[in-house]
């Protein structure tokens, strides 16, 4: 029986196999696929709980095998070698008589020998037992000296073949016996095989039967897997938007809360400007919960963004020594995971957004964040009071003339070697530019790099930097084709999907 070397089996790997054949189809199976998967099936139905494999899956009889070789005893008869062939026979006649394995050549001489019909069984155990190594050990072989005599003597030139006719004579009758013995024993060898084959035969047809019947049930049971991960997943996704509906929700309720309040005090009376100006200000929240959900869907987890971010790390830890660790201002910071990771690297960093929901994120997770809109909140800080100004996917939100502004409150509350970094979509990615940037319904125009820097530079940051970031991985560009054209495709569909401009005060 073979064995299998490995202690355990991996049932995913077998869950596997089974599938990719049931997912063929229903149609008939071939031969080969029929045998290879029904025989999985029954492994993967068979596994015990402690993950192995029972050894008797099927169990079909054996065919005994010869000895292999004989053991230590004190004395033996001739008898007890002559039942080994071959090699065996080589090394039971050395390990009985000479008490030791045969060495290399001595094995392959005397077999070669055995090979031809040059010597006989007896005359190798008598050149073992009668020479100089076998008498000093003397091991006692009972009825192996009278025949050894004997055919010793038929090698012998003349005389030998003269005893070897005689002796075939006087033997002619038991060799007649010894023949039809042997025919009879053959047909009855060839009788039992033929029985032990039609055993073995219809073991494995049943086998093959239980095993297809096996296959049938556990192929209802994965369709039935199948319906419940469909469900699963549509339960996830109900869960999802009963979660996204809750938090807009909520806000509805507050906004209309805030709205009952407002109009109960001035009711009778008419609104005041300042009355009137906080409820249209209401109007530009009523997506705040909407842009939550969106951000969760196509930007990435939150884990991702940091990940992304922390390539900005050096620049601003180095920024730091320069102004004295003066605050940093992240504008438009959103769920906060820029601001998280600064608070990991025990950096002092506030962040400004309008989305009410995100800013109320912050504050829960022990963020410092305020509601406010950027530029204002901006305008409302001493000039030189900022080491670092930051924004992730912000300037892309704001129109031009804004822009301008912003960058222009940005350099003057930077103190001297202060920092500015602005990371937005890559437009140079035909991909980005022409589609995915789109997908956020709130960017305006997509942004190139170089004009970018220019309006930086006009507006008075000295030094300017872009680096561009998040290209494809490698395995998903082009590999086939001319050098250059493998050069620009790569380039223009699927180099940096974003960029960030790093401007200094001079």
């Amino acid at each position: 029986m073979i064995e299998n070397a490995h202690s355990e089996i991996d049932v995913e790997d077998l869950m596997r196999r089974i599938c990719e054949v049931v997912a063929q189809g229903k149609g008939q199976l071939s031969p080969e696929q029929s045998g290879f998967t029904t025989f999985m099936t029954t492994a993967r139905t068979s596994i015990t709980s402690n993950g192995r494999c029972p050894q008797n899956l099927v169990a079909l009889n054996r065919i005994p095998e010869n000895k292999t070789c004989i053991g230590y005893k004190e004395s033996y008869s001739l008898a007890d070698f002559v039942g080994y062939h071959d090699g065996n026979f080589i090394r039971s006649a050395y390990r009985g008589i000479l008490r030791r394995e045969p060495d290399a050549d001595s094995y392959e001489h005397y077999l070669n020998l055995l090979y031809i019909a040059q010597i006989s069984k007896v005359e190798i155990l008598g050149r073992l037992r009668y020479s100089k190594e076998g008498r000093a050990l003397a091991v006692p072989v009972q009825g192996l000296l009278k025949p050894f005599i004997l055919q010793t003597t038929n090698r012998l030139p003349i005389l030998g073949s003269a005893l070897i006719h005689v002796k075939t004579m006087l033997r002619l009758p038991t060799i007649v016996h010894n023949r039809v013995s042997f025919e009879n024993y053959s047909l009855r060898q060839q009788c039992e095989q033929v029985e032990q084959i039609n055993i073995l035969a219809t073991q494995i047809e049943n086998a093959f039967l239980h095993i297809q019947e096996t296959l049938i049930s556990l192929t209802h049971a994965l369709e039935t897997k199948a319906d419940n991960s469909r469900i699963e997943h549509k339960m996830q996704v109900i869960n999802s938007q009963i979660h996204d509906q809750k938090i807009n929700i909520l806000d509805q309720q507050r906004r209309l809360a805030m709205l009952l309040e407002e109009a109960r005090k001035r009711l009778p009376e008419p609104f005041s400007t300042e009355q009137l100006t906080k409820l249209v200000t209401e109007e530009d929240h009523l997506l705040d919960a909407f842009y939550v959900s969106f951000e969760d869907k196509f930007r990435g987890t939150r884990n991702d963004i940091k990940q992304r971010a922390t390539v900005y790390l050096p620049v601003v830890q180095a920024v730091m020594a320069v102004t004295n660790k003066a605050p940093i201002l992240d504008v438009g910071c959103g769920r906060g995971e820029w601001l998280e990771l600064l608070q990991e690297h025990e950096l002092n960093a506030q962040g400004v957004d309008l989305n009410r929901i995100m800013i109320s994120h912050c504050l829960d997770i022990g963020l410092d964040a305020k509601e406010d809109d950027a530029i204002e909140y901006i305008r409302t800080l001493k000039s030189n009071s900022l080491g670092a100004v930051t924004g992730m996917h912000i300037i892309e939100h704001i129109p031009f003339k804004k822009l301008t502004v912003l960058f222009d409150e940005v350099l003057r509350v930077l103190k001297p070697g202060g920092v500015a970094i602005f990371e937005t979509p890559n437009p140079e990615n035909i991909v980005v530019g022409a589609c995915n940037f789109y997908y956020d319904p709130t960017h305006l125009n997509p942004l190139p790099p170089e004009p970018m820097s220019f309006i930086m530079q006009a507006r008075g940051f000295g030094p300017i930097e872009i680096l561009r970031l998040h290209p494809y991985e490698e395995s998903e560009m082009l590999k086939e084709g001319s050098e250059q054209l493998k050069s620009i495709v790569n380039k223009l569909l699927f180099g940096p999907r974003d960029y960030a401009l790093i401007a200094y005060k001079a």
